[in-house]
């Protein structure tokens, strides 16, 4: 299986291998695709057999650029910063146990952690990059609640209590 994108308007394909070619090769699905708000950036979230996959795709260069690929691992949607310098995504572990959370990958330097643990998903940046605003999931109690992350620190701010939230988002005028 590949990725096809297109780097320009009127341009030829351009084809990004996901799997090595072979008769009964791992399934590949696209999980998610974000992009950056103040920059002509792209990122997917793939999975590729029991591992995932997470790429860039950077409008302005006209190059799809994996960012990295982990066995055992699925990513959810991911999201840009405003500026596309920083890629989180949500990442669910196949190992039993294991809370999964958020992963925080700095674009320019490729450095990357968790920046929160557990599940998450709605995932956005506010308009300023510093705080990302995300639904956390309690799947034993089928709750879910709002809460503010700040991207520096991974600090964890509670804004909802009764597992009955299910997204929240950003004015489009915010600047928090």
């Amino acid at each position: 299986d590949v990725l096809v994108y297109l780097p320009e308007l009127e341009g030829k394909p351009v084809r990004m291998p996901l799997a090595p070619p072979q008769a009964a090769g791992p399934s590949v699905r696209i999980f998610g695709i974000a992009w950056a708000a103040k920059k002509p950036m792209l990122a997917a979230s793939i999975r590729v057999g029991k591992g995932g996959a997470l790429a860039i795709f950077d409008a302005e260069s006209k190059r799809l650029q994996p960012v990295t690929m982990q066995k055992g691992v699925e990513f959810g949607k991911p999201v840009l910063s405003p500026d596309g310098s920083v890629l989180v995504v949500p990442g669910k572990s196949f190992v039993k146990g294991d809370p999964g959370g958020l992963l925080k990958i700095d674009l320019q330097s490729q450095n990357g952690g968790l920046l929160a643990k557990g599940e998450f998903e709605n995932v956005q940046f506010s308009a300023k990059g510093d705080h990302i605003l995300a639904t956390r999931v309690d799947s034993a109690r089928d709750k879910r609640d709002i809460v503010s992350i700040d991207i520096s620190s991974g600090d964890v701010k509670q804004f909802t209590t009764d597992g009955g939230s299910f997204n929240a988002i950003y004015s489009p005028t915010s600047e928090q």
